[in-house]
């Protein structure tokens, strides 16, 4: 990994829209793309010493909504871990998170989180659902449901029970990027096996620069990923303390 003072990184600042974001002192690591991914720039921001400011949350933002719409996999914190994600439509994204995982493709059902049910409406079989109370009541919030998923959701996300589970977030940030980039593919940062990730320097061990993105924050809620239930019987199939999805 190349690591880069930012005053000396000024054109890729600008071609990622974060010149004049970062505090003095503050570090852009990046690393060139290889064969295939040679023009992809993969970068973190490294954040020292406490809250950002709202400028800097901003550029945050637009360089992994950036990221995301260019086909790219961020690595973000969510309510208890942090994630894995990527826009639902890039397939040969979707395949890198499985692969950085160390997951088959198929057999387990992929997270959406959402901003807002109307995001993922498409996805969902609304019918089979009896009683939307206790899922309606429980967002936005850390828990996720999942659901029989409709012809709309992209094979690559589904379960082998063509399943997808789907979460409307309550995390500010969360919220603010599906609604600027859409719903986001979520899983835990973390090789399948391994203790899930809670901070930007736990992802950057277990995947180095691999992420196109690492948001730099902090986790807010408990260790863990979110409890998971099942939409139709309402039980739970993972509850919040359970090992990284």
């Amino acid at each position: 990994m190349i690591s880069l003072p930012l005053a000396k990184s000024g054109l890729l600042q600008q071609e990622m829209g974060l010149a004049g974001a970062f505090p003095d002192g503050e570090t852009l690591k990046s690393t060139p793309g290889r064969g295939q991914d040679q023009c992809r720039v993969s970068f973190t921001i490294s954040v020292r010493g406490g809250t950002m400011s709202r400028t800097y949350q901003n550029r945050c933002l637009r360089a992994a909504r950036q990221t995301l719409l260019r086909g790219g996999v961020i690595a973000y914190p969510t309510e208890a871990v942090y994630g894995l994600g990527c826009l639902p439509e890039h397939g040969a994204a979707v395949a890198r998170i499985l692969a950085l995982k160390r997951r088959p493709a198929g057999k387990k059902g992929l997270i959406l989180v959402a901003a807002s049910l109307s995001q993922v409406a498409r996805y969902l079989e609304f019918d089979a659902v009896r009683d939307w109370r206790p899922i309606l009541a429980s967002w936005p919030g850390p828990v996720s449901w999942v659901f029989p998923a409709t012809r709309a959701l992209p094979p690559c996300l589904r379960g082998e029970d063509h399943s997808i589970a789907i979460r409307i977030t309550a995390l500010a940030l969360l919220r603010t990027l599906c609604r600027t980039s859409g719903p986001l593919v979520s899983t835990s940062a973390n090789p399948s096996g391994r203790i899930s990730a809670r901070s930007a320097s736990q992802v950057r061990r277990y995947f180095a620069s691999q992420p196109d993105y690492i948001y730099p924050g902090h986790i807010p809620g408990q260790a863990g990923p979110s409890e998971l239930r099942c939409a139709i019987s309402q039980r739970v199939l993972r509850p919040a303390t359970g090992d990284g999805a």
